[in-house]
């Protein structure tokens, strides 16, 4: 009876190694937040981005969580503050540009990873939390009462101004800093009211490369002169911030080809062959392959559709064999089958 070889050969085909798109773009992402107290707050960041540059299809929908800002409360009172109150101003305000020192102040640092998944990869991108430099569109809406008789107060907003008309704003950007955006008039007569005011508007010249925040306060003298404190609740903030594109990534490998084949053959084979084994699209592809053996005997090659692996590394130990070789695949915009062929 022949002596007989036995060989297995395992071929994991392009795998999308973790990767950077290696760019200085930057891709414009919208994003929503909203305040419900002093110390509640949420909001998401979402935007299509293309990811082909690592490894994706093209253009994948990211998403991700936008923290609780930190409040600050800058003015200061001696009236009860009733529940559910995000914060609140004192009669004087300020018209200053860029900064305001009076109000409260809502603000991030830092950055958000957000992620998209296509098929088994995942790819991350960060998100500076500042104001684009570029101009970009905000928007915000707080809710105004002078009342805090649910909490024994006697407050009561008033205004000297003949249609007791007073203004809102806020500022776009970092604590102390920003650009001032003016809200809607507010009227405050007498007797407790509630009121509503918003703006949508392209940030401020003062705003661009600040941290993300808005400082919510009165505007100084504008309009007569203002007695009583105004509380501030259900604070919402949407706009535009820049995704880095540099830091585009996939999280891992993507397996887009695999196959495991067991050869008994005679030991006076010269080779075997994995036939038509086919790696599919993909624009960072690594073709990886194992080979084990029942002899110890030296092999000369492993090749895919004739171009040869590397060796990265090998085990032997007796009469058993184990090694591990990879080959480099070009994107050619499509799907490539060869065979694997192994030679003694």
């Amino acid at each position: 009876m022949s002596d007989l070889r036995r060989v297995l050969i395992a071929c994991v085909g392009g795998v999308a190694l973790l990767c950077a798109a290696g760019t200085s773009q930057a891709t414009i992402i919208d994003f929503t937040y909203t305040q419900t107290d002093a110390s509640t707050g949420a909001g998401t960041i979402s935007g299509d981005i293309d990811a082909s540059s690592v490894g994706a299809s093209g253009v994948l929908t990211f998403s991700g969580v936008l923290p609780a800002a930190t409040l600050i409360q800058k003015d200061t009172t001696t009236e009860p503050i009733p529940a559910g109150m995000v914060g609140f101003m004192n009669p004087g305000g300020s018209d200053a540009n860029p900064g305001a020192d009076t109000g409260f102040h809502l603000g991030w640092t830092g950055e958000v990873t957000l992620a998209a998944t296509e098929g088994t990869t995942t790819y991350l991108v960060d998100v500076p939390l500042r104001v684009p430099t570029s101009g970009q569109t905000f928007s915000y809406q707080y809710k105004l009462t002078d009342d805090n008789s649910s909490v024994g107060g006697s407050n009561d907003a008033e205004n000297t101004h003949a249609t007791e008309i007073k203004k809102v704003a806020g500022w776009i950007g970092e604590n102390n800093a920003g650009h001032r955006h003016t809200g809607d008039e507010v009227p405050w007569g007498t007797g407790t009211e509630s009121h509503t005011t918003s703006k949508s508007f392209t940030a401020g010249t003062d705003a661009r490369g600040d941290l993300l925040g808005i400082t919510v306060g009165n505007r100084g003298s504008q309009e007569g002169t203002l007695t009583g404190v105004v509380f501030a609740d259900e604070v919402t903030l949407n706009g535009k911030l820049d995704a880095d594109d540099n830091t585009l990534r996939s999280s891992g490998p993507d397996i887009i080809g695999y196959d495991t084949s067991d050869y008994v053959v005679e030991n006076t084979a010269e080779s075997v062959t994995l036939a038509g084994f086919t790696v599919r699209d993909n624009a960072n592809r690594t073709l990886v392959a194992t080979v084990g053996g029942e002899r110890g005997d030296t092999i000369a090659s492993l090749t895919f559709g004739g171009t040869p692996l590397t060796q990265a590394a090998i085990s032997d130990a007796g009469s058993t064999h184990a090694s591990v070789w990879y080959l480099d695949l070009a994107d050619t915009g499509g799907p490539i089958t060869g065979d694997l062929v192994l030679t003694w």
